[in-house]
């Protein structure tokens, strides 16, 4: 009878441990999303407070309008575009809102989208690690970026 209680202790043990590691796992993947979301909101408070100084988003935004009217996107002399011109047609929903609003919802979306992308890449290389990965990844690569 003894010996069947020492079988059972070092599987409690084993699903104690295992508990704790996917409670682990799942904070760090909540932490990379919080860290992202930070950063969200202090771009969005840094758009709205500076406008489009220092930012390559006004030559986006002369260029869908000119897309949108039927113009030349690139001899333009208010608009120095060097960019795709898919680069003008993806961003013109943007361009069509208010200044502000469409900068920021620029931003979300780029930044969202890379996050997104980075979490699913994080899935791809490890499907048992990927939420500790995500976090690592997410450290790594917002100094880079």
């Amino acid at each position: 009878m003894q010996s069947n209680a020492n079988a059972r202790i070092p599987s409690a043990l084993s699903l104690t441990a295992a508990a704790t590691e996917a409670r682990l796992k799942d904070y760090s993947h909540r932490w990379a999303w919080a860290i992202w979301f930070a950063l969200l909101i202090a771009v969005s408070c840094w758009v709205v407070t500076t406008g489009n100084r220092r930012s390559v988003t006004e030559s986006y935004r002369l260029a869908a309008q000119h897309w949108r009217a039927g113009e030349a996107l690139f001899k333009a002399k208010d608009n120095i575009f060097l960019y795709l011109p898919t680069a003008a047609i993806v961003y013109s929903p943007y361009a069509a809102l208010p200044f502000t609003l469409g900068e920021v919802l620029w931003r979300v979306t780029a930044i969202g989208s890379f996050a997104w992308a980075l979490s699913r890449l994080c899935t791809l290389i490890g499907r048992q690690t990927d939420r500790e990965i995500f976090l690592v990844a997410t450290l790594v690569t917002l100094p880079l970026s």
